[in-house]
């Protein structure tokens, strides 16, 4: 090829050309990078955020779905009979003293509930007898003493100063510091404490429904013939957690969320006209240099 004054410049316009398909495969990459890049923070954080929230609904997946409040002996054995009812954990609040700046709370306690809805493991076991008291390791611990399941101990139950001799029938695992901590009582020791022992009983049923609305349908023929009216039944937090209408795990605040979204925008936006403004100025500058070769070549001609 030859321009109209008959300089030979194709060896100049290859070379033009080799460099410009270079820049133009770099600016290529770039560019590529730039929204893979963006692709991974976005699909981090959704897969982040997704993990932990099923991670937090495996909190939920084996405990009890429905609480039935003030629950009677006789409601209970009527339920315990339904084959569609896995377990029933039963607690109790008692009442509370202080004990220096600690708060003591006392519960009743069934064995179902600590295992099943609390997770929580024991040695020994829950308190059945009159005279047995069950306590978390962290008040052991607080107490500065060295208890083991079957000792008999001196204890202060209603915080008036009054002692009796218990025996620690079981130790719960617990080993985190409190502000406050848990006597268990036997159920026939917190009936003797108190006029009128308001048991929730924790059902863990035998459905994997997570909606509301089944699950109390569900509740409701599981209860029949029982003496257990609606007015008792109550959801425990499950389905809320199960079907995504509580959270936990990553949750970003808006103004961080607008923060990354602003600066994945940015980076994506930056790398486009980069790739542009990059590859223009480049051409001129190749017609640029062109333009001065061919005025040089002549200017010698």
């Amino acid at each position: 090829m030859t321009w109209p004054f008959e300089n030979d410049t194709s060896a100049i316009i290859k070379k033009l050309a080799n460099r410009s398909m270079k820049t133009d495969k770099r600016s290529k990459a770039f560019l590529l990078l730039t929204i893979a890049l963006s692709v991974c923070m976005i699909f981090s954080i959704v897969l982040i955020s997704a993990g932990a929230q099923e991670e937090f609904k495996n909190t939920q997946r084996s405990k009890a779905q429905v609480a039935i409040l003030g629950i009677t002996d006789d409601q209970l054995s009527g339920l315990r009979q339904n084959k569609d009812v896995q377990w029933i954990g039963e607690y109790a609040a008692i009442g509370l003293f202080y004990s220096g700046n600690k708060t003591i709370t006392v519960a009743y306690g069934s064995e179902d509930y600590f295992t099943h809805q609390e997770e929580k493991s024991l040695q020994g076991r829950a308190p059945q007898k009159a005279n047995e008291i069950m306590l978390p390791q962290n008040y052991i611990d607080f107490l500065g003493k060295s208890y083991h399941p079957g000792d008999t101990i001196t204890f202060d139950v209603t915080g008036t100063g009054h002692e009796a001799e218990y025996t620690l029938s079981g130790i719960l695992s617990e080993s985190s510091k409190s502000d406050g901590y848990f006597v268990y009582l036997s159920k026939e020791l917190a009936m003797s404490l108190m006029n009128h022992l308001q048991v929730t009983a924790y059902t863990r049923l035998n459905t994997d429904a997570i909606r509301s609305e089944t699950l109390l349908d569900f509740t409701d023929k599981v209860i029949e013939n029982t003496g257990i009216v609606e007015d008792q039944v109550y959801l425990t937090e499950y389905s809320a957690v199960m079907t995504g209408a509580v959270q936990s795990g990553i949750q970003l605040p808006i103004p961080l969320l607008t923060a990354l979204t602003a600066v994945l925008a940015a980076t994506i936006v930056y790398g486009v006209f980069y790739t542009k403004i990059a590859k223009n100025v480049q051409m001129f500058g190749q017609l640029l240099s062109a333009i001065q070769i061919v005025t040089l070549k002549r200017t010698i001609i």
